[in-house]
Formats: structure tokens, sequence, C-alpha cells
């Protein structure tokens, strides 16, 4: 009797598999997660909470005078101010559990595990009117300082 084995490291290419994945789900211009990621990963979230009975709120953000800034300033600039809205919006979350998705040109998605629409509506969404009319983050030229204004929209899954 004969027994042949092989082994291989494939410690490599799962890293390569995890590194496309990370790529797949990500906005290339932003590093947010992209419109993939939110159509896989939040419909497998809005399953899992709704059997566990958790709460789970999403936070859509559209940038409402965007287009404006894109006619006076072009697509350069334009770009700069999304990655930096990207980046700001990250800072304005909890950790990892939270997470930001560009889910189009000029709009975001926040998603919030574990949160009610009331905290999400009292903590992070005043966080980002707050924060956005204090910050010089939006500078995204020599002296060209933006002043992006948002619509906010809050929707919650809890089951009882």
């Amino acid at each position: 009797m004969y027994i042949l084995s092989s082994m291989q490291d494939i410690s490599e290419t799962v890293s390569y598999q995890k590194q496309l994945k990370s790529m797949l789900e990500s906005d290339v211009l932003t590093s947010a997660r992209n419109a993939q990621y939110f159509y896989t990963k939040v419909s497998d979230l809005i399953d899992e909470y709704a059997h566990v009975q958790k709460e789970l709120t999403l936070m859509k953000i559209k940038v409402s005078n965007f287009e404006e800034i894109h006619n006076m300033f072009g697509h350069e600039k334009s770009e700069v101010l999304l990655a930096k809205l990207a980046s700001f919006f990250t800072t304005s979350i909890r950790g990892t559990k939270d997470v930001v998705i560009r889910y189009d040109r000029d709009e975001f998605f926040i998603v919030l595990p574990d949160t009610s629409i009331e905290d999400a509506k009292n903590h992070v969404a005043r966080r980002i009117i707050e924060d956005s009319r204090e910050t010089e983050l939006f500078i995204i030229g020599e002296g060209i300082r933006i002043r992006p204004k948002f619509f906010i929209g809050i929707a919650g899954l809890r089951v009882e």
C-alpha cells in the first residue's frame, strides 16, 4: 500500500483573494466601501438583524450642491471633495462597526449596526452637520474652500 501526499502553502493565495475581495468592494476614488458592497453585505445584515431582533440603521447622505460645485470647479476638484467627504464621514462613525459606503456619484450611506434611529439622528447626523460647519477639511485647492450642503435621510430596522 502506497500513500502519496502533497502539501502546499496557500497563505499567499488566500491573501491575494482577500485583497481582491477588498478591491471589488471598495471605491477607488474614496477608499470607502462601494455600491457592490452595499448590495451584498447590507442585505445580509438586514436578514441577520431581523432574526436576532437588533436595531440596524441606515443613513443616506446626499451632497445637495455637488452639481454646482462640479460645474464651478471641475471634475478634478470635485473628486478631491468626494475623497475628503468619505474621510470626513469615516471620522464621524464608531470605529470598525459602522461602515461608510459611496453609493453613487454624490451619495453616501452609513450603516449603523446596533443603533436606533434616534441615536443616529441625535449623535451621528448631528455630529456630521456640526463638524462640517466648523472644519477646514473642505479646502480642495489653493484658496478654494467648499461648504458642502447635505440632505440626510435615516431609516431603521427594529424587529420586536
